[in-house]
């Protein structure tokens, strides 16, 4: 497979205003359109993004409830949920569905 450099930028740079900010997220975390639908909430620290993401395939022995990443703001899409995050905490979420 052949992997070219700076493929996020260039996809998030061409993705509607109404969809940018799940798909932000999408480039950040791999989160499933399922957790999306759930919302993931962004929050700034420092020069760092905290994005939590509540599991959506669970079961008893598989999936996580909960998880945190902490994401460095070094990406178009990255400075972008920092902007509309602030100095608040904001859910992110989309329509599974089509």
């Amino acid at each position: 497979m052949v992997r070219r450099k700076g493929w996020q930028t260039d996809l998030f740079a061409q993705v509607t205003e109404k969809y940018r900010a799940a798909v932000a997220v999408l480039l950040l975390t791999g989160a499933r359109p399922a957790e999306l639908a759930q919302g993931v909430v962004v929050h700034v620290i420092g020069d760092s993004l905290e994005i939590t993401v509540s599991g959506a395939k669970l079961g008893a022995m598989r999936g996580q409830p909960v998880r945190t990443l902490l994401v460095t703001r070094d990406s178009p899409h990255a400075e972008y949920l920092a902007m509309i995050a602030g100095d608040n905490k904001v859910s992110v979420s989309a329509d599974a569905k089509r």
